[in-house]
């Protein structure tokens, strides 16, 4: 018992430690970027989307802030919230928007192990995997376009210049201390019980369960052994991918179903670092919604991918 409670409590001081010094650094960094008015200089992009979905233009900003740094567009749209500037469901919709700015911004840790892995065929996989996510935010803009009711939007007027000063620096230093304090306590919290399900059996019981069903899928050996890998070490899948095709033992086609299958079987586990994530930011309900809700949709994509490529073969 008392091994349980050092394992939980050892789980729980990992998590926080690969999380909390990454989201002050981006915090605070997101915070200059926001003051010293350098975030404007881009906010165009967001303004597009919030004008196809009919988000406020506050969403804009957040949303043009998620191409640089995602988490600290999700505190915006809490903010936001919270100020009564959005209600429930923009802040839902905006959440939701995010999965096209967020997976584009792995590039640069995703992208060089597909390049190392597989070649050529790494950057087409990085490609489809900026799709799914672009058809998820498509799905919720227009999600929004139906939903929220049509705006007037004032032309676009706002002050681009640059500034950099000590006064810049101390409201981003006051803000990162604003927003993280009430995140890092709501992460601690969510890390506890995620890692109490952890030892619980919880996440391995809905993998196995997950795993067995994949092995009676009509795919091949070896696709399969590529899928089961990913949740355990995506990095190995990606080897394991690269040998078999190198070999030609999977074609193209085959190992992009057997990778996408393997990101399928990865959103059960994942959620294990996806859970403090969502609900440190957006509180345990609110979180665990949008969590849940962006998971599923990016899953029912994936799977409609595997289907298209299943019978292109």
């Amino acid at each position: 018992m008392i091994a349980k409670i050092i394992q939980i409590f050892s789980l729980t001081l990992t998590f926080l430690y690969y999380s909390i010094p990454t989201l002050i650094i981006g915090l605070f960094i997101s915070q200059i970027l926001i003051e010293g008015n350098i975030i404007k200089k881009i906010y165009f992009i967001g303004r597009v989307f919030t004008k196809i979905a009919n988000l406020p233009e506050e969403c804009g900003l957040a949303i043009t802030t998620s191409f640089i740094e995602p988490r600290m567009a999700n505190i915006m749209l809490v903010d936001f919230y919270k100020k009564g500037i959005i209600n429930k469901k923009e802040l839902y919709i905006s959440s939701l928007i995010d999965a096209f700015p967020a997976i584009l911004r792995h590039w640069d840790s995703l992208l060089p192990i597909l390049i190392a892995t597989l070649g050529f065929f790494g950057v087409v996989y990085f490609i489809i995997l900026v799709l799914i996510g672009f058809i998820q935010t498509m799905i919720f803009i227009i999600v929004g376009k139906i939903t929220l009711k049509s705006r007037k939007y004032k032309e676009e007027n706002v002050d681009k210049k640059i500034r950099l000063n000590k006064d810049v620096f101390y409201k981003a230093f006051k803000n990162t201390l604003k927003y993280g304090i009430p995140i890092i306590r709501d992460i601690i919290i969510a890390s506890f019980i995620t890692s109490f399900l952890i030892e619980l059996g919880f996440f391995s019981y809905l993998t196995e369960i997950i795993k067995n069903t994949a092995y009676s899928l009509p795919f091949s050996v070896e696709e399969i052994t590529v899928a089961v890998t990913q949740p355990i070490n995506y990095i190995g899948a990606y080897v394991l991918a690269g040998e078999f095709l190198n070999k030609g033992i999977l074609n193209e086609l085959e190992v992009f179903r057997s990778l996408l299958l393997g990101s399928v079987l990865s959103s059960i586990p994942a959620l294990r670092f996806l859970a403090p994530y969502y609900m440190g930011i957006y509180g345990f309900k609110d979180g665990f919604n949008i969590m849940m809700i962006s998971t599923a949709v990016r899953v029912l994509i994936t799977v409609v991918f595997i289907i298209i490529i299943s019978l292109a073969l």
